[in-house]
């Protein structure tokens, strides 16, 4: 399928936007199932590895066979066309099976975090539809033992498959654990309510099922993915068809980015996410490149796991990085494996990745830190710091295929004037969800030139040669009491440019003074301050940046300020504001009091927390 964009780009520079250096106006999409592009691709790539796994390697020929086994096994089970599965799995090789398993017979596979909490689980069953549920085996007690009555009574799911965490790992490190579970006497699942099915034995017992192959058609889901719940309370399922899948791999073909097969892949994220099943597995699959599952993911273990596996490529979220470069254990550690490290999902500022960068150096890394701009209703990434684009705190230029656009609160375009444009970013891409599910919306869509644009929720500023600055996420905006629009990372990165400072994250709190929102700074430091030496923090803090930068007012600087060991992150490694909205005040905070008129401040006052009172032990 060809897509043009000559006419697209001529109403974008009507209004004045740039030229991207990588842009392309025309490319072709593969008209082709997600089964049958990776069936075809990956038989470039025979005899070499496709998968390592818990000491095994698993070859392209062989993950075939897999696939076509996976197949035939669902096929035997009474799967069929548009059939949705949900699957709770982690990083391990059968859920790349089963979800181009489910794409060859023409099902669709739907992807839920593994840890998600069993009442959840109930409600995405209900409104994705969901008759068949697949689980790894070491999560059955905890996801479905709980709602076994209320999945068959209340939604009609009576069937379960159970995937064993060890079916790919090597066959000697298999039969030793096998010796230990038969000596611990551990019996496999079974259940009163349900029909519990094996995956190691539908395999075995589907061996001779006829499989008819789904021919493609076009603009059919392939798969359901859904957000990582920092924007609302419930993560929303998030639709993406065989062309977006392909798309992905497409845009990042015509990129000048030195992705080569055989190149080691540190897959981390999980499938739940685009950024796991999409711009991680189905990408770096598909360009012949070895992926390394990782199945249980530690925080405080990246490093470790750089230094076992030593991948080429890892994909990851800023805080990962950051740690990485505060972890004791990788003093004198030699990185000249890593060739390509990305951080996406979150913001990073200068000083943080100045620091990352220097840490690859001294470590011998062959890169810097990628950025870039993405979502999932993107299949992850529609931006990338290309060389030549990868300016400190920059998000880079869009993908060749991709196209950034501004609009206003009516849906106009804003035109773009000046060396720097900043609003609301809406991105046109192939790899971009078509936003329906169920007959229901999931993100607002905007149409210029008869090209879909989807709402990202985000602040961004263009530059005059089309290169890109994340400014805020539109949902960590909120309004004070007195109607003021409060921009949390204008107040972040004032603060955070002190030397002091390693991060903050300014929310809202209900204050019971001007009974509405006011703003609270959450601060880590980078080593320990006495509570005389945090206030003399804050004073330097607002006397000598904040009553003085030209795009602060003193309606800006925060009531409260909270000094904090690390800030709560999601289960996605982000950093979750949410989690401290919820988290209210303690009485560990300094209050800051601001007197003035409405022509100056008349007196600004800084009160320190009452100090516990330390009891004596008679």
């Amino acid at each position: 399928m060809l897509i043009d964009l000559r006419k697209l780009d001529e109403e974008l520079q009507k209004n004045g936007y740039p030229v991207a250096k990588h842009r392309i106006q025309q490319f072709s999409v593969p008209e082709m199932t997600a089964y049958d592009f990776f069936e075809r691709n990956s038989r470039l790539f025979s005899g070499s590895n496709c998968f390592d796994f818990m000491f095994n390697k698993i070859k392209f020929d062989e993950v075939r066979e897999k696939i076509d086994e996976s197949a035939k096994a669902f096929s035997a089970f009474g799967i069929s066309d548009r059939d949705r599965i949900g699957t709770l799995l982690p990083n391990i090789p059968e859920t790349a099976f089963i979800q181009y398993g489910l794409s060859k017979i023409g099902a669709i596979t739907d992807h839920i975090d593994p840890r998600t909490n069993p009442l959840v689980i109930k409600e995405f069953v209900r409104s994705e539809n969901l008759k068949t549920l697949v689980v790894v085996d070491v999560l059955y007690d905890y996801t479905i033992k709980p709602i076994e009555r209320e999945l068959k009574y209340e939604f009609g799911v009576d069937k379960i498959i159970v995937v064993p965490t060890i079916n790919s790992i090597h066959p000697l490190l298999k039969a030793i654990v096998n010796m230990k579970q038969f000596l611990s006497n551990k019996k496999r699942i079974t259940s009163d309510v349900l029909d519990i099915y094996y995956w190691d034995k539908m395999i075995k017992e589907s061996k001779y099922q006829f499989v008819t192959k789904k021919e493609y058609v076009p603009n059919e889901t392939s798969l359901i993915v859904h957000s990582s719940g920092t924007s609302s309370a419930m993560p929303k399922g998030i639709p993406l068809t065989n062309e977006n899948l392909n798309s992905i791999v497409v845009k990042h073909q015509i990129s000048d980015i030195d992705f080569q097969p055989g190149m080691r892949f540190l897959h981390i994220l999980p499938y739940f996410a685009a950024y796991g099943s999409v711009n991680s597995a189905h990408l770096a699959l598909n360009l012949g490149m070895e992926l390394i599952e990782i199945p249980e993911f530690k925080f405080e273990n990246f490093g470790m796991l750089l230094l076992k596996y030593k991948p080429n490529i890892v994909l990851g979220v800023p805080n990962w990085w950051k740690l990485l470069t505060k972890d004791p254990r990788m003093q004198n550690k030699d990185l000249s494996f890593l060739k390509i490290a990305v951080a996406g999902g979150d913001s990073i500022n200068s000083k943080e990745e100045a620091e990352i960068n220097d840490f690859f150096k001294k470590h011998g890394a062959n890169c810097v830190l990628t950025k870039g701009h993405g979502m999932s209703e993107l299949s992850g990434c529609g931006s990338f710091t290309f060389d030549g684009s990868n300016n400190l705190g920059g998000m880079g230029e869009p993908f060749p295929t991709d196209r950034y656009v501004l609009l206003d609160s009516n849906g106009h375009i804003i035109p773009f004037s000046g060396e720097r444009q900043s609003g609301e970013a809406y991105i046109y891409s192939p790899t971009a969800t078509p936003g329906i599910i169920d007959g229901r919306s999931i993100v607002t869509i905007k149409y210029i030139a008869g090209f879909p644009f989807i709402e990202t929720k985000d602040f961004i500023s263009l530059n005059s040669d089309m290169t890109m600055n994340f400014e805020e996420r539109i949902d960590r905006t909120f309004t004070r009491f007195d109607g003021y629009k409060v921009r949390p990372s204008n107040i972040e990165s004032v603060i955070e440019s002190f030397d002091e400072v390693q991060e903050c994250m300014v929310v809202e709190y209900e204050d019971d003074e001007n009974m509405g929102k006011m703003p609270i700074a959450h601060i880590v430091l980078k080593k320990d301050l006495s509570r005389e030496e945090k206030y003399e923090l804050i004073k330097k803090i607002i006397n000598e940046k904040m009553l003085k930068a030209t795009n602060f007012t003193s309606r800006d600087i925060p009531k409260k300020w909270k000094f904090r060991q690390s800030i709560p992150q999601t289960l996605m490694s982000k950093n979750d504001y949410r989690s401290l909205i919820a988290e209210g005040l303690s009485g560990e905070e300094y209050t800051c009091s601001i007197r003035e008129s409405n022509l100056q401040i008349e007196n600004i006052n800084i009160t320190m927390p009452e100090e516990p009172i330390k009891l004596k032990l008679k």
